[in-house]
């Protein structure tokens, strides 16, 4: 059985009365990779598409290829650039009066340094991961510790959570209206759940806003390497359009994806 975010936007939930989901806007923030970065990546593609065409003849070919593409995915999912972007969010959140209700969903790598600029702008957060309890204690009020961090976030004592993968599934937070994604899965479960987190149905939520920070690893590869490129990183495009053809600003979000790709 499948029941599509396209679906839970349109079709009427009989116990509310409401849509299963609240309509959203999709805003997509393009930036590049640094010299360093670029020099890696651009590395790791030409190496890659040498393999490409031998990769399945053998078990350690194959090992091998797969290795290349998580290294080279991984310069993507954690480009230092990201950062300025997610900043510049924050300080126009602020600037709006808007800063509150937002998840922000990172890799471990990236969960310091997203912490360290929220503490640098004096926003209240609080880490949510696999390092918070999941059993019941007094101190909590008899919750888990991780209950306990929702609840004060549902308060609006928390402005923002800061999440890694244990968000993905079975935690649900109707407040929460705006999620940035730094790190961002091309696995259609992974990335439906994360969505669903930020435009789940709550009083008074009229529309939800998620913010994708993507990056343009064209700059400094050849036409053939962009061709490559292109379709290695599909995956990535394909997440990037379900998202946006669902969107309240669909058009808007596809000619940023037709650009970026």
């Amino acid at each position: 059985f499948e029941f599509s975010i396209k679906d839970a936007l349109t079709n009427i939930n009989p116990l509310t009365g409401r849509h299963f989901l609240v309509d959203y806007y999709y805003h997509i923030s393009t930036t590049g990779l640094t010299d360093a970065e670029s020099t890696e990546y651009k590395s790791l593609t030409t190496r890659i598409s040498r393999l490409a065409k031998a990769k399945d003849k053998d078990e350690a070919t194959s090992t091998r290829y797969e290795r290349l593409l998580e290294r080279r995915a991984d310069i993507i999912r954690n480009a230092d650039n990201k950062y300025g972007i997610f900043s510049s969010l924050i300080d126009k959140l602020i600037a709006t009066n808007e800063l509150q209700d937002l998840i922000v969903f990172v890799s471990p790598q990236q969960l310091d340094t997203v912490t360290q600029i929220l503490d640098d702008k004096r926003v209240k957060y609080s880490r949510l991961t696999q390092n918070e309890g999941t059993t019941i204690m007094g101190q909590y009020g008899n919750r888990t510790e991780r209950q306990y961090i929702i609840d004060l976030f549902t308060k609006k004592y928390f402005k923002v959570l800061v999440a890694i993968k244990c968000l993905d599934e079975g935690i649900d937070i109707p407040s929460a209206c705006r999620g940035i994604l730094m790190a961002s899965s091309t696995n259609p479960r992974e990335y439906v759940q994360r969505i669903g987190r930020i435009i789940r149905q709550a009083p008074g939520k009229p529309s939800a806003h998620v913010y994708d920070i993507c990056i343009d690893s064209s700059h400094g590869l050849d036409e053939e390497e962009i061709d490559f490129d292109r379709k290695i990183r599909e995956k990535e495009k394909r997440r990037m359009i379900e998202i946006s053809e669902n969107a309240i600003n669909s058009t808007e979000a596809l000619i940023t994806i037709t650009r970026l790709y």
